[in-house]
């Protein structure tokens, strides 16, 4: 039984992997003069990319190369390359002000003018122990989460 059931699978995956083969073509039928691809573009013979040459530039696979369609039938193309000299950042942290804010402390101001012992090793009303610090002044400002705004 084990040997008829083992034929069997070999003889399957013998006519799947000759299933997947593709036919062969001569290069004259493979590429006609008015071929149009993907993008709507005509390509002719004389524009062709040689297979047997590599290309001189492969697409880097990442973010930059996706392209879409969404629900709505909208379509972004390929970003491009990438952008130096870019940055985005943005740090809201809701929790800060609930229950225990006491008052508003900003960790760059107080190293930028008492140092790193005030900050870190001391225990003052400058940098209370066990308070919240703002790592900086957020853009619009400070803010307590009990904020009616926030």
């Amino acid at each position: 039984m084990k040997k008829m059931l083992i034929m069997l699978l070999t003889l399957g995956l013998i006519i799947s992997a000759s299933s997947c083969q593709s036919p062969q073509s001569s290069p004259a039928s493979s590429i006609s003069p008015s071929a149009t691809s993907i993008t709507g573009s005509t390509q002719t013979a004389q524009n062709s990319p040689d297979p047997s040459q590599p290309s001189a530039e492969l697409p880097k696979y990442n973010v930059n190369n996706i392209v879409g369609v969404d629900q709505f039938g909208r379509t972004f193309d390929i970003i491009g390359g990438e952008k130096s000299e870019k940055q985005v950042g943005m740090f809201y942290f809701l929790w800060l002000g609930q229950p225990l804010f006491s008052g508003v402390y900003d960790a760059t101001k107080i190293y930028n003018e008492y140092g790193e012992d005030v900050l870190f090793h001391e225990t003052s009303d400058i940098s209370p122990e066990g308070q919240f610090h703002f790592w900086g002044e957020p853009l619009y400002g400070y803010y307590n989460s009990g904020d009616e705004y926030v």
